[in-house]
């Protein structure tokens, strides 16, 4: 009896040790993402632009060696661009337990489930830009990071151009109305009012909309001087043709942020897009993406548009955090992001400086573009909102 204890106590110990050996110290060697994003359904394009980037960077992370000397594994859990899902895929996620999730893109699925992300700990880098995901932070532990300017932000730096240099007085605003759509149109209400621009109309389509005919045929009665489409890329892309068979680009400028300038607006709107002009966060136009642009065409012969860039940069700023703390702490990682600049020159892979604030807000140049023979053209550089922070990668 005593031999039959000490033979099941020793096979217990073999087995302890084999299990202890083989899966965990294999998981020592790497560090677990989660990329929770949109694969399929409205946002599925702009989805896997985002994963591109997160996993090109990855990738070239690796190559290099790792982030601490491990290596990045990604796991992809599908939001299928519905807010509710989007909450389930984070629950999943979380019983993974990654380092960090990377995503989503559209921000009613960010603003979803960035809250069980904080309660669970993990940080959360998405390509949203609802300027209520940093409102929604705790200021004094941030745990989602945006990947590019918020709303209110962009609008504050073409509030100028729009009235300086393409002399709007009178608006029309046509928006989807999601959450991106609906931020875009009040944050362009409350900084144009107060310098003399008249909002005229404003007129909400829904995702996936088709026909603008109704919308457009108010736009042309209304006297605007500018038309603003603040929409996604798939309505972007169907409004703009529809706007050119109205004339009413004849009638006002066509103006936008950067969804109406992207690659895959350009590929649905084709000439139709011509002479449209705008403010992008990120842009193949960027003297600064280049490297990485030749990289994704190379790839995927075709260009990348702003959610890749967000990814892949998002990528390279995680990595530059952990190092600079030399641990995979969580806490710590927050902690270092606050009010915080990554200069290029210190980490080549962000490409561009970036500053992160006390809620998780980024800020850095970003881009006014036009649309000749449907590539984006630059027409001007935007500087930071601070450039103060950035002082120190001069």
């Amino acid at each position: 009896m005593v031999r039959k204890i000490w033979l099941v106590s020793f096979l217990a110990i073999v087995a302890c040790t084999f299990l202890l050996s083989s899966p965990v110290s294999a998981q020592q060697d790497k560090v677990t993402l989660a990329i929770v994003a949109e694969q399929s359904g409205g946002g599925a394009v702009v989805g896997e632009r985002w994963t591109r980037g997160v996993q090109m960077a990855g990738d070239e992370i690796n190559a290099s060696g790792g982030i601490l000397g491990k290596k990045v594994e990604f796991f992809i859990i599908d939001t299928k661009t519905e807010a509710p899902v989007a909450v389930a895929a984070v629950r999943k996620a979380i019983a993974s337990n990654p380092f960090a999730v990377m995503g989503p893109v559209y921000s009613g699925s960010s603003i979803a489930c960035m809250g069980l992300l904080a309660e669970a700990g993990i940080p959360q880098f998405v390509a949203s830009e609802s300027p209520n995901i940093a409102t929604k932070n705790d200021p004094k532990n941030p745990n989602t990071f945006l990947s590019s300017l918020n709303v209110d932000l962009s609008v504050q730096k073409v509030a100028n151009w729009i009235t300086d240099v393409l002399k709007t007085k009178k608006m029309a605003i046509l928006w989807v109305n999601n959450e991106f759509g609906r931020s875009g149109k009040d944050a362009l209400k409350k900084v144009l009012t107060p310098k003399g621009v008249e909002i005229v109309i404003d007129l909400a389509a829904e995702l996936g909309q088709s026909s603008f005919t109704g919308e457009l045929a108010r736009v042309k009665s209304s006297g605007a001087d500018t038309l603003f489409v603040y929409m996604n890329e798939e309505e972007s892309g169907k409004v703009l043709p529809q706007i050119r068979e109205m004339g009413i680009d004849k009638q006002m400028k066509i103006i936008g942020e950067t969804t109406i300038l992207t690659e895959d607006t350009l590929r649905l709107a084709k000439d139709a897009a011509n002479g449209v002009q705008g403010h992008v966060g990120l842009s193949p136009a960027a003297a600064p993406l280049k490297p990485v642009t030749d990289k994704y065409f190379a790839k995927y012969k075709e260009y990348p548009d702003h959610n890749f860039y967000k990814g892949y940069i998002s990528m390279y700023v995680l990595k530059a955090a952990v190092e600079d703390n030399k641990s995979f702490d969580q806490q710590k990682f927050r902690d270092r992001m606050k009010n915080r600049v990554f200069c290029r020159k210190d980490y080549p892979g962000i490409l561009m400086d970036v500053y992160y604030d006390g809620k998780g807000d980024i800020d850095r140049q970003t881009f006014l573009i036009k649309i000749e023979n449907q590539k984006q053209t630059m027409s001007g550089i935007l500087q930071p909102m601070n450039p103060g922070n950035f002082a120190g990668c001069k």
